[in-house]
């Protein structure tokens, strides 16, 4: 999708209600074909550290649905970034 700055809105900023450490990021996106390709992202990356993406409408159900497809690696050290294992995954299966 490339590398492009956005900025949200201080209202956009919800943190949640079960978690204290866990805020929810509201974003708009206004062209329709890149609207569509983030519905299929379940991550994203800001400064070398991922963050789980989630449509606004995901539900307790749609994110479990997404945990059964998802898989924990082993063996990395600590130096090593989840982004960075993201990186070398998506290069190797173009």
């Amino acid at each position: 999708m490339g590398s492009r700055r956005f900025f949200i809105k201080k209202s956009g900023l919800k943190p949640s209600k079960n978690n204290p450490d866990t805020i929810t990021v509201f974003i708009t996106v206004k062209d329709l074909d890149k609207c569509k390709k983030l519905k299929d992202m379940w991550s994203i990356e800001i400064d070398r550290i991922l963050y789980r993406f989630a449509p606004a409408h995901a539900n307790e159900n749609d994110i479990a649905l997404r945990k059964k497809y998802s898989r924990k690696f082993v063996s990395f050290d600590n130096q090593t970034t989840p982004a960075a294992v993201q990186e070398a995954y998506t290069a190797q299966n173009l």
